[in-house]
């Protein structure tokens, strides 16, 4: 081989390497959810996670008392905890994502949010992907979950 073809060989291969980094680095594959995150997500909703199919409770009679008129006792509402599954795409600013959110009623201000992530320099470390997020999380919990810090 003569040192021409070697060198026009070498370049070759350095440009099918740069084609597919960059194509990886552009193009990412959705990442899924590990077990672990889909079981604090659950457990944050409020929900538990149990083995058994079906459990027996076992019912016994109230003791009866005088009669006493009933008290109605005064409906205790659980705030509603909203769950969203964000989907962040390549050109997506940090306010298309709060604002996104916001209107999910996962936030309440989309300003806070792009306000922690400039203070905390995260706008550049978002990252593609699906995302589920919960009303309950805190501005923190979701910035770190989104840009995986």
């Amino acid at each position: 081989m003569s040192r021409s073809t070697l060198q026009a060989f070498a370049a070759g291969l350095f440009i099918a390497a740069a084609i597919l980094a960059s194509y990886q680095y552009l193009f990412k594959h959705e990442q899924t959810i590990s077990l672990s995150e889909a079981k604090d997500v659950i457990s944050e909703a409020g929900y538990s996670i149990s083995k058994e199919q079906e459990k027996t409770i076992k019912k016994t009679p109230a003791p009866q008392t005088a009669a006493k008129p009933a008290v109605p006792s005064p409906k205790q509402e659980k705030p509603k905890i909203n769950a969203y599954t964000l989907k962040i795409q390549a050109g997506m600013t940090p306010q298309d994502i709060s604002d996104i959110l916001q209107k999910n009623r996962v936030i309440k201000n989309s300003d806070d949010m792009e306000n922690y992530l400039n203070t905390h320099d995260l706008n550049g470390n978002i990252q593609l992907g699906s995302f589920v997020l919960t009303s309950n999380m805190s501005i923190a919990q979701i910035c770190s979950t989104i840009t995986r810090s």
